[in-house]
This record gives C-alpha cells, structure tokens and sequence, in this order.
C-alpha cells in the first residue's frame, strides 16, 4: 500500500477514470441527494469515502492520496493530457454536490453557468488570435464593456430569462469569433453598443414601472 513517494501518473488516469464512473453512477448520485436532504452525512464525506475506496483498489492509502491530489497540477504542470484530466474530475466532483445540494431549477442555472463560463473561457483565446498587442487590448476592453453590459441588463430579468441570455451570448461570441480579425474587432464593438443602447432604452420603462407601485 502507497504511503510516501508521489502518485504516478498511471495511477492518477486510472483515479480520474473511476472517479468520473462513480459520479455518472445514478445509485451514488442518489446516496449524495439523499445525505444531504436528511443530513445524515456531508455529501464531502460521502465523495471522499468513495475516493478513497478507489485509491485503496490501486493499492494507495485513501487518506493519504487524497492529500496527494492538492500537488498534482505542480507536479505535472507539463503533462497537458493529465492536467486536462485533473481539472475535469474537479469539475465533475462540483457538478456533483451541486447536484445534490440545489434544486433542479438552481443546478440548471448552475449548470448552464458552468457551459457559458466554458464556452467563454474558449471564445477568449479566439478572440484575439491575429490581433496586434494594442488590438488585443482594445478586444478585451471591449469585451469587458459587453460583460458588464449583460450583467446590468441581467439585473431585471427572471430566472429564466437570465439563463436565455447567457445561452444566447454564448452563441453570438462562438459565432462572433470565427470573423477575420479585423472584422471581428467591428462585430464586438458593434454587439457593445447595441447592448448599451438596449439598457439606456429600457431605463424609462423600468423607472415608469418602480413609479407604479
């Protein structure tokens, strides 16, 4: 049984592999719903019970390689494979106890959140491929404007409507992203204006109906 040394590399594939497994598992994802909603257990315990349970079947200690994992993303900061690993069983491991500690409507906003924020994270790198230093820094700026404009668009919607709007700006930045770069810097700033002519629009009505009440 492991103890000391560091976790290799197979070990750590095959950890994230039945990891994922037990998370996809409806009987597991059931026992995390249950031990929160009855408070018999943390669903953390339960998730670390079973990680550890899966580093015992590779002959590691569970406690101590559960103490491994906080040094996997120095140890193998090189490894893109294995890094990539890491972080969608981390992932996965929230998406579980958000799952079964939210209500179905909060886990798909949550859920919903997590894509965009995915999606986002993709669209960024693309966004300013082709660009010169200084038309990088215009497109984050620009970027940022519409950032802030959705959010303050987002201030008056309902659940609902806030999860539209972040699926439908997902859609138009990985769309928006695949212009050329010169027509891609027009398209952004064209989107922050139209979101900021919306909300300087949409501000008498909102006064207007505070006023009513």
């Amino acid at each position: 049984m492991q103890r000391s040394g560091y976790l290799t590399r197979e070990v750590l594939l095959e950890f994230f592999k039945r990891g994922q497994a037990t998370f996809n598992d409806p009987d597991f994802q059931a026992s995390l719903k249950q031990a929160h909603t009855t408070g018999t257990h943390a669903p953390e315990q339960l998730i670390n019970q079973a990680q550890k349970a899966i580093f015992h079947a590779l002959e590691v200690d569970g406690e101590w390689g559960l103490q491994q994992l906080r040094h996997v993303r120095q140890q193998y900061a090189n490894d893109q494979e294995l890094t990539t690993q890491f972080f969608a069983f981390v992932e996965r491991e929230e998406m579980a106890l958000d799952e079964a500690e939210l209500s179905p409507e909060e886990f798909l906003g949550r859920l919903m959140q997590r894509q965009s924020e995915a999606t986002a994270r993709e669209n960024m790198m693309k966004m300013v491929e082709g660009l010169t230093p200084e038309q990088q820094q215009m497109m984050m700026q620009v970027a940022q404007g519409i950032g802030l404009a959705i959010n303050a668009k987002m201030q008056t919607m309902s659940h609902d409507e806030k999860i539209a709007a972040m699926k439908e700006q997902s859609e138009w930045e990985t769309q928006a992203v695949q212009q050329p770069p010169q027509e891609r810097m027009l398209v952004f700033q064209r989107r922050l204006q139209a979101l900021q002519n919306a909300i300087t629009k949409s501000a008498p009505d909102a006064a207007a109906q505070r006023m009513e009440r």
